[in-house]
């Protein structure tokens, strides 16, 4: 006969081996600030870019998100949504939809471990869909 502790305790290993693989966009959750630009080494504007304005978003596990821009001292809130396409390696490729245009965008975001990634808009992607160059650097904000 099988005793109650150990069926308790097989259960509790089988929920927590599911809840580890879950969603791979689980880890975009959360609120992440512009940390830099990387991949435009040689051109000067880029480093005056990371200067003049700060970006921030915010992924809600509800599929919504709010962007805040701040553009020489004038802050922008935007409210939109996301959703999860697919997951590459330790890449994830959401789309996002976002005011003014509310029109829905591919992005590609690239993470180096659980606190800092980089969003690789769809204009810096070479012809394989691999990264190209601009790639903007996020780091999650505690």
């Amino acid at each position: 006969m099988t005793s109650p502790r150990l069926l308790n305790a097989v259960a509790l290993l089988a929920a927590l081996s599911l809840t580890g693989c879950g969603d791979p966009s689980a880890k975009l959750i959360g609120k992440w600030k512009m940390s830099g630009v990387s991949g435009t080494e040689g051109n000067p504007l880029a480093g005056l870019m990371t200067q003049m304005f700060k970006v921030g978003f915010e992924f809600k596990a509800d599929g919504s998100c709010v962007s805040n821009v701040d553009i020489f001292g004038k802050q922008q809130t935007f409210t939109g949504s996301w959703r999860f396409v697919k997951s590459e390696g330790d890449d994830l490729v959401v789309v996002l939809k976002m005011p003014p245009g509310n029109q829905e965008g591919e992005v590609r975001i690239s993470f180096k471990d659980n606190d800092h990634c980089s969003f690789v808009p769809p204009a810096s992607l070479d012809k394989k869909g691999s990264a190209g160059s601009g790639q903007i650097d996020f780091v999650r904000d505690k």
